[in-house]
């Protein structure tokens, strides 16, 4: 399901004004990964870390090898490397 910046933005508003994100997505029925994801892309690029992202990136071989590395030898979470690397956990998962 798509969901609207501005339903993104009162979401992240509402995790901001210290509403606890376990209990708003079990109240909205959305999964907590996708919503942490918003805040983080919030609180780094602002209202355009909320819009549609661009384009996506293909990465070849050996940038998956690094990114699988960080998240297996330096023990970087898959949500820190989904927002650094702008790809979807699920997609790190699956490599």
């Amino acid at each position: 399901m798509k969901h609207t910046l501005e339903e993104k933005r009162n979401i992240v508003r509402q995790i901001k004004r210290g509403r606890p994100l376990s209990s708003l997505c079990k109240a909205l029925h959305l999964d907590r990964h996708m919503v942490r994801n918003w805040l983080l892309r919030y609180e780094k690029y602002g209202d355009q870390g909320l819009r549609i992202r661009t384009p996506k990136y293909h990465f070849n071989t050996q940038e998956k090898e690094r990114i699988i590395w960080e998240h297996t030898k330096k023990r970087i979470p898959l949500q820190e490397l989904s927002l650094r690397y702008d790809v979807d956990r699920s997609t790190i998962k699956s490599w």
